[in-house]
């Protein structure tokens, strides 16, 4: 169903926002993640 994967794909972009949050004294580890985040939801969508 595409509400359920919409939601399963929102409870990633929250935890990779937590890890994001967590990370900014690494900001390039964090931008890095972001970048592969965003990769990934692509090759999904």
């Amino acid at each position: 169903m595409p509400h359920s994967r919409h939601s399963f794909i929102s409870k990633h972009l929250y935890f990779f926002y937590h890890i994001t949050k967590l990370s900014l004294l690494e900001k390039e580890k964090a931008e890095m993640i972001i970048f592969h985040l965003h990769l990934f939801t692509v090759i999904l969508i």
